[in-house]
């Protein structure tokens, strides 16, 4: 996800925000992520690798703490879509 600036803070709020109501950890992951995009996005910095994996370690550990089994199922299927869509 993170192949352009923002891409891994947006997808982060586009995926996080829906979880907020299940799952205070959602809000951690989101609140770091809109931290990040503006400097991000306007390319005073980088969040890189590692940015972007803490971010989706985050995001994931709520989406675990605040999802059953179809939730999380939804979830993978998303994540890999948007996965494949950025590699283009």
């Amino acid at each position: 996800m993170d192949v352009r600036p923002g891409r891994a803070a947006g997808a982060v709020l586009a995926f996080g925000v829906p979880g907020m109501a299940r799952s205070e950890l959602a809000g951690v992951a989101v609140g770091a992520a809109a931290a990040l995009l503006p400097d991000d996005l306007g390319e005073r910095v980088m969040i890189g690798d590692v940015g972007a994996h803490a971010l989706g370690a985050a995001w994931g550990a709520a989406v675990v703490a605040g999802s059953g089994r179809a939730g999380l199922l939804a979830h993978a299927a998303a994540v890999v879509a948007a996965a494949v869509r950025g590699i283009r």
